[in-house]
């Protein structure tokens, strides 16, 4: 194919740049993992402790008389756990969002290059 095609020839000068590029890779891939491991748990900490205020802010605008089998007591430890089940399901609906991109990237080099 490089006899019929000679702009498609390939000349590489320094031919040490696919491993450096090898090693990078998965010190990069750490690194930015490690980065939005922090922002998401930066997000999910601000998600739970907003959902807290806002349920705690309506519990105490809820009328309980003494008739009530809910007490308040009991409504803060139900805020504290749905509240902690939110802020840990949220990581794993980013990791949803973010799979197809993930998945697509990588299938769309092989494509393309298998195209060449």
């Amino acid at each position: 194919m490089a006899a019929e095609y000679p702009e498609l020839v390939l000349e590489v000068k320094f031919p040490y740049v696919s491993a450096i590029i090898l090693m990078l890779c998965p010190f990069l891939n750490g690194l930015l993992d490690t980065l939005a491991n922090r922002f998401i748990f930066h997000f999910s900490s601000r998600l739970r402790s907003g959902l807290a205020g806002i349920i705690y802010k309506k519990i105490l605008l809820l009328n309980i008389t003494s008739q009530s089998n809910i007490d308040t007591g009991r409504l803060l430890s139900l805020l504290t756990t749905d509240t902690n089940q939110i802020a840990q399901q949220f990581p794993m609906l980013f990791y949803l969002s973010t799979l197809p991109i993930q998945l697509l990237v990588p299938f769309g080099f092989v494509w393309t290059r298998k195209s060449v």
